[in-house]
């Protein structure tokens, strides 16, 4: 066959010789062309179970235990894997129509990663070691007053105190730890179990092993597929987790391929990541604002100086060179997109600031040998510096000094607790909770209560309280909006922004598609989706 097809070639011209192969491999490319429509058009691209997955974190594990953490976002990230939920190791799960019983059955032939079965007792050992003083759990407060009840080996009852609107995503967000493993370990002692490192878990993943450095310091931590998972199980076989010490050292590993993926980028940091990537933004319940202080400053005491500082604030400028557009301003603490008479206009605070006797002296207003001055003080870093720098220069416009006061970190706690600053550039997270009782009811003025502007309006404590009680979504949002209202004609902050949440992977991660996170270990919820492996099905 070949040697007629010579033949035939040998006879043609030069000229036709040429047309004749062009012709042929036109014809190649096409046939190429029409298999690879015919392929993409009648197959599909199916997760495959396998491979493993790498993300880098900024910090380090402490408690691998959901009775001891989740106030350690390495912590929260890893229990969100090990430990299953409430409703994933329920059958039945029945709420009263007041919010204060909930009924709780437990799967049967469902165990911990130690091969021992998940029981009520461990639900009510989980409850209760969260409650006991001696364990300080971060998860107290909302468990206080709730009693929990046995009433089979599989059965539990809990009792909340009273109607909570919330009370749902308590249960919910609770993920018992083994009883067994705990039980004769004193409460006082509880963080000192090997436990905390090494848990022993129901979720998706188990825990396989760590590696330390010689000054202690954990490198990695690595968990594989728990084959036994009797929830969604996952497709990866193994997830690993680095641990890094700042941003910089977490887009290197990224960069030389170290790591498959990492969370929390700043977005004027995307010009520094130079390996293929795929970028996911996502809303979460957050906010930054600049909380004043009033009994640190008498300045900040008059109402007529903090709305002025509103009018002072170029929020659209720390939006776009802080954020690179990847924010939203806001207006208020509830994110309800409520409108706010917070224009940027130096002008018109300089306006108001003369109406009301200030002299310019030197750039800077002055009333009787009183400076407009105010100490602006800021967690350690970059996009919170770099948002206190553009506060420092639109506020200088318009008249009023800032001195930028940076604490370290490990001095930044005992600031928030002595309450030692005049204002403070900080955000709030609420998280499945859209509960602002802990960042702005009047009893959470002092540590550790999270009222930063030391807030204090009885009418304000009715509504938070009244809505904390409201069953009824539509009500709720009505005292919201009014709460609202009231925060912003009170004026005891400047509402900045809210900025997008931002995950960065190698274009091998498939699965992986969320638009709102309610906590940051939340993007772990369907990680039962997340593979990083292909195969082409026929439809």
């Amino acid at each position: 066959m070949f040697q007629k097809i010579f033949q035939i070639l040998h006879s043609f011209s030069k000229k036709e010789r040429r047309y004749f192969i062009a012709a042929f491999c036109t014809l190649i490319i096409s046939l190429i062309g029409l298999v690879g429509i015919f392929i993409k058009e009648k197959t599909y691209l199916a997760p495959e179970k396998g491979g493993e997955y790498t993300e880098g974190i900024i910090g380090q594990p402490a408690f691998i235990n959901p009775v001891l953490s989740f106030s350690n976002n390495a912590d929260s990230d890893i229990i969100q894997l090990i430990f299953a939920d409430i409703k994933t190791i329920s059958d039945k799960y029945e709420a009263g129509s007041d919010k204060k019983i909930f009924d709780i059955r437990i799967k049967g032939d469902i165990f911990w990663q130690d091969g021992k079965p998940i029981v009520s007792d461990d639900v009510i050992y989980t409850i209760q070691a969260i409650q006991d003083p001696d364990v300080n759990s971060p998860l107290a407060p909302n468990w206080r007053g709730v009693k929990a009840e046995r009433v089979s080996e599989r059965e539990v009852r809990i009792y909340f105190p009273s109607s909570y609107a919330y009370s749902e995503n308590i249960i919910t967000g609770l993920r018992p730890v083994p009883k067994h493993i705990f039980k004769d370990i004193s409460p006082a002692n509880l963080k000192l179990s090997k436990y905390n490192l090494e848990p022993v878990g129901s979720g998706p993943f188990k825990f396989s092993g760590f590696e330390k450095r010689r000054d202690g310091y954990v490198k990695n931590y690595t968990l594989v597929k728990n084959e036994n998972y009797f929830g969604a199980k996952p497709r990866l076989d193994k997830f690993i987790f680095n641990f890094y010490q700042n941003e910089s050292d977490i887009m290197d590993a990224f960069n030389s391929g170290n790591i498959s993926g990492f969370s929390g980028l700043y977005p004027a940091d995307l010009g520094k990541i130079s390996a293929p990537y795929r970028l996911i933004e996502m809303k979460m319940p957050r906010y930054y604002a600049i909380f004043f202080n009033p009994y640190n400053n008498i300045l900040l005491k008059d109402k007529n100086i903090r709305t002025t500082l509103n009018h002072a604030t170029d929020k659209n400028k720390i939006i776009n060179d802080v954020f690179n557009g990847k924010a939203e301003k806001i207006s208020g603490p509830v994110l309800m997109g409520k409108p706010a008479n917070d224009e940027f206009s130096p002008n018109k605070a300089r306006e108001i600031f003369e109406n009301s006797g200030w002299k310019i002296n030197e750039g800077i207003f002055d009333l009787n040998g009183r400076k407009l001055e105010f100490n602006l003080t800021v967690y350690p870093i970059p996009v919170l510096i770099e948002t206190a720098r553009i506060i420092k220069d639109s506020w200088a416009e318009a008249g009023i000094k800032v001195n930028i006061i940076q604490p370290s970190a490990s001095d930044f706690s005992s600031v928030l607790k002595n309450r030692d600053y005049e204002m403070i550039l900080s955000g709030n997270i609420y998280g499945k909770n859209i509960d602002p009782f802990s960042f702005w009811h009047s009893s959470q003025k002092f540590y550790p209560g999270l009222n930063l502007s030391l807030y204090d309006s009885k009418y304000a404590d009715s509504l938070i309280e009244s809505a904390r009680t409201d069953l009824d979504g539509r009500s709720r949002q009505e005292k919201f909006s009014l709460l609202e209202s009231t925060i912003l004609n009170d004026r005891p902050a400047v509402f900045l922004y809210s900025p997008a949440y931002i995950y960065v992977s190698n274009k091998t991660l498939n699965g992986f598609e969320k638009k709102y996170l309610p906590s940051l270990s939340s993007r772990f919820e369907n990680i039962s989706e997340w593979h990083i492996n292909t195969v082409r099905k026929i439809k």
